[in-house]
């Protein structure tokens, strides 16, 4: 995934708007201008995966659990993967990882 330019996408939220940042988005810095969010009075928060689930009930999770095991064995499920690299060559596959034009799993191989 390439930079998101946040600075636009607070220009182009309405005002009173939200503004929620999922995970680890990329590699880059957010940066925003405090006069696009002042007055418009937005509001920016942060949502991360794991914090999300150590407040969900156990049923709740088991459920979700489920839901994700019944998705997988699904033969229609599909996950594009931009690239497959042997374990030695763990550094190439992390170098891919880093590029700007990722938009697929890259996946590292144990088998010879």
């Amino acid at each position: 995934m390439g930079k998101i330019d946040y600075k636009l996408l607070t220009k182009l939220i309405s005002p009173d708007g939200q503004l929620i940042i999922y995970g680890l988005q990329n590699k880059y810095d957010v940066k925003f201008h405090n006069s696009d969010i002042i007055i418009k009075n937005l509001t920016i928060s942060g949502f991360g995966i794991d914090n999300w689930l150590s407040k969900q009930p156990v049923d709740s999770i088991l459920k979700l659990k489920q839901n994700l095991i019944n998705r997988l064995e699904d033969q229609s499920f599909i996950m594009p993967v931009d690239s497959s690299w042997q374990l030695n060559d763990f550094r190439k596959a992390f170098e891919r990882i880093e590029s700007d034009n990722l938009d697929r799993k890259v996946l590292l191989s144990f088998n010879e």
